[in-house]
């Protein structure tokens, strides 16, 4: 694993989830922010690692679209059942369910064997690797190893009570109280940075049983696409060339939020629970695109995960 490369995970966190009316026929983000995306990633020969919520699979339009993706290289990933983002404070049997739920929904409805994973909100703990390990999956990356993640929370936080305070009538999709119901807050700070393998906690391990790919990090300064419309310009560029030029392996995570505003939007009778709507289309696609081209300029090779960690795993 010396070259280096660089993967796209389109964490999957459909308008049905974020309208509290999963599965939604017809959802724009499978019909509209993942052909932008691919129509992107065309352009230089690239495919894409989708990680869908369960739920989701039980609307055929939702399906079929997966099915394209899939006979076209794209990979699919598991993403959870119902994506809560307290995942971490789930009892063991809740999150079996969440996990081998989707995995056999995945296999039944796309004909289609699962092998990686990512928890909503990066929020796991070492139950989580111990049920990936069981399902045989390859590898997990929920690891943010990095304090901006707390910042990511308040920010989360913020926008809550803003919409609380203004009555913007939001659709309400998680409660203040479970943003906080975490138990990797330590990783934050002393989580590994790069790939490495485990056997059933997110401790390093002679036994390998699971690769963990943390967040893209470099001294505890983590990149993800959100950042863009979070940090002024010349902050988040700084952030993301760093963390690219000291990385040989290096996800690139993004959400249907990325590649929707509210034009495409504005037939729904709920307002969902998606950030970033108000930023023009075109621009977004810019910055996507942006970001995918210096990549491949500075020799990143852009593949799935299941690619690589296929050939990685023993």
């Amino acid at each position: 694993m010396s070259k280096k490369i660089a993967y796209i995970s389109f964490n999957l966190d459909s308008v049905g989830y974020a309208t509290n009316t999963y599965p939604l026929k017809n959802d724009p983000a499978f019909t509209m922010a993942l052909p932008r995306i691919e129509k992107i990633l065309d352009k230089y020969n690239a495919k894409m690692s989708i990680f869908v919520i369960g739920k989701d699979l039980h609307e055929e339009s939702n399906v079929k679209v997966l099915k394209s993706f899939i006979k076209r290289g794209h990979e699919v990933g598991n993403h959870t059942y119902s994506h809560f983002q307290n995942f971490s404070f789930l009892s063991n049997e809740q999150q079996s369910y969440e996990i081998e739920k989707t995995h056999l929904l995945i296999k039944e409805k796309l004909d289609y064997d699962s092998k990686g994973f990512i928890a909503p909100g990066w929020n796991s703990n070492n139950f989580t690797i111990k049920k990936l390990v069981e399902l045989n999956y390859y590898y997990d990356h929920s690891l943010a190893p990095t304090p901006l993640m707390l910042l990511g929370l308040i920010k989360m936080l913020i926008n809550k009570l803003m919409n609380i305070i203004f009555n913007k009538k939001i659709e309400n999709t998680y409660k203040i109280s479970e943003l906080f119901s975490r138990k990797d807050y330590l990783r934050m700070f002393t989580g590994r940075e790069k790939p490495y393998q485990v056997k059933d906690t997110y401790r390093i391990s002679s036994e390998k049983k699971l690769w963990v790919l943390p967040l893209p990090t470099k001294y505890k300064i983590s990149y993800w696409l959100t950042l863009e419309y979070v940090f002024p310009k010349f902050l988040v560029n700084f952030i993301f060339n760093f963390v690219a030029k000291h990385s040989n392996q290096f996800y690139l995570l993004v959400h249907p939020a990325d590649f929707l505003d509210n034009l495409d939007l504005k037939h729904l009778k709920k307002k969902p629970n998606l950030e970033r709507l108000d930023v023009d289309i075109d621009q977004k696609l810019e910055v996507f695109e942006k970001r995918i081209k210096y990549l491949i300029d500075n020799g990143y090779e852009i593949r799935t995960f299941i690619s690589n960690f296929e050939e990685n795993i023993n």
